[in-house]
């Protein structure tokens, strides 16, 4: 009986993968094209095009990444900082905030359950923290709190 279940099962998987030979598809697994990868630099992007005023907008390597995390082992695969231009420079409010970007759901989660730790007790360090899928976005702490919501909505719909 398992065995049968089983045999199902991958049948199942086969039918509702897509269009095979015949239908429109290839059997040729070479001619799958994979979405590419969302980047910071994606996100940022939305977050302009939402109408969110980010300026002073910084994209990091492995060679300038401040948290030497960039492509390793559980880090991210691309992080932008930027600033609200709500907030002059001169101001207290000026501070960055960022956007990093994990191949794995699992390892975001784990970078803003560290954040979040590691801030907790401590006012000036808190964050507002957001994660959509592998996307963790922080906004500093003196951002308004409808403002930070703005971005959090933006998120919302760039990752729909």
């Amino acid at each position: 009986m398992k065995q049968i279940l089983a045999t199902v099962a991958v049948f199942t998987l086969v039918a509702c993968s897509g269009a095979g030979a015949g239908e429109g598809g290839t059997d040729d697994a070479d001619d799958v094209t994979a979405p590419s990868p969302i980047t910071a630099e994606d996100v940022t992007s939305g977050l302009v095009e939402a109408g969110l005023p980010l300026t002073d907008i910084e994209v990091f390597t492995a060679e300038s990444d401040p948290n030497n995390m960039m492509g390793r082992p559980g880090g991210y695969a691309s992080k932008v900082n930027f600033m609200d231009s709500r907030h002059s420079a001169e101001s207290e409010m000026s501070r960055e905030s960022t956007i990093e970007v994990f191949e794995k759901e699992a390892d975001a989660t784990a970078r803003r359950e560290y954040v979040e730790e590691v801030t907790r007790g401590t006012p000036f360090l808190t964050q507002y923290i957001y994660q959509q899928g592998g996307i963790v976005l922080r906004l500093d702490r003196s951002l308004l709190p409808d403002e930070a919501q703005e971005y959090e909505a933006a998120l919302s719909e760039l990752s729909r």
